[in-house]
């Protein structure tokens, strides 16, 4: 597999892990442009890891330790927990998540982050005497799609941070004001965590490709399993990213998430017996009552 083979048809005996390896760089195509005669011009990538471009010639090789951790995260998980984890649905959440970007960080943390200034202390000498004075910085160089993992904990325990509130556009495209209630989404699946609690340990584990990328799909396996005991299911919840956006997987967002999310698995190269679309699972409390009324007929 080369850059330029990437959006060809894998072929049907091709290992799930070169699959992977081949959906990774796909979700960093930049968008595609044309020459003078109208002719596609071959694909470009464009990817960060912690705040620093990746080489062309290294895009495979850290595409690769991304999927391989991650079907090693799945086997794991498999292993302590008895569930397995549908592999093209996961990983269509961690694409629509963070993208495959180490240390990322949810938007509306990073909006408030380049719009905000702080007082840091620097050293300075003048005329031979050496001072030590605040002076007014931003908290960050400019809005970027990712930052060093550093900068990132900076954002996050910047003393303003917990009062923090950020205009962002709503669905509809109007202005709308949103607390941050010192709240972040952050890491490979952008697991949601309070910064009152946040220790830098458990932080940069969080943040890490490993074990950040095991630490989700075990957090997705546990919504999976506690599907059962919310809805008194027989089983736990077969599409399990249903859950990510919240508890009840019947919901409107949740149900649009899952299309969201089949639709990027498909779009990466899973095929449809893999991850079937539309295949929705319906409440078993409101199932039993359906099957009630048309038995009592």
């Amino acid at each position: 597999m080369t850059l330029e083979t990437v959006w060809e048809k894998s072929p049907e005996d091709m290992p799930l892990l070169d699959r992977l390896v081949k959906a990774v760089i796909r979700s960093r195509t930049l968008p595609s442009e044309k020459d003078a005669r109208g002719k596609r011009k071959p694909p470009k990538f464009y990817w960060e890891q912690g705040g620093v471009p990746v080489p062309d010639d290294q895009l495979i090789p850290l595409a690769t330790r991304w999927a391989a951790l991650f079907l090693a995260s799945l086997d794991q998980v498999k292993e302590k927990t008895g569930i397995q984890l549908p592999p093209w649905g996961a990983f269509a959440t961690v694409a629509n998540e963070s993208g495959f970007w180490q240390c990322s960080l949810n938007f509306e943390a990073r909006k408030w982050a380049a719009g905000h200034s702080c007082k840091k202390l620097q050293t300075e000498t003048w005329h031979g005497k050496t001072v030590r004075r605040k002076i007014e910085t931003k908290l960050v160089d400019k809005f970027r799609q990712t930052y060093t993992c550093e900068e990132v904990w900076a954002i996050l325990t910047d003393p303003h941070y917990k009062d923090a509130t950020v205009e962002i556009k709503d669905r509809y495209g109007k202005m709308k004001t949103v607390k941050l209630r010192n709240m972040a989404d952050g890491g490979p699946w952008q697991q949601r965590f309070s910064m009152k609690t946040m220790t830098k340990t458990r932080f940069d584990l969080l943040m890490s490709m490993e074990p950040g990328i095991y630490l989700g799909a075990k957090e997705m396996a546990r919504r999976s399993v506690a599907y059962i005991h919310h809805f008194k299911a027989k089983e736990p919840h077969p599409r399990p990213w249903m859950l990510w956006p919240g508890w009840n997987p019947n919901t409107d967002r949740s149900i649009a998430y899952d299309d969201k999310i089949t639709g990027i698995a498909r779009w990466l190269g899973a095929r449809r017996e893999e991850i079937e679309r539309g295949a929705m699972v319906v409440d078993p409390v409101k199932q039993r009552r359906l099957e009630y009324e048309e038995r009592n007929r």
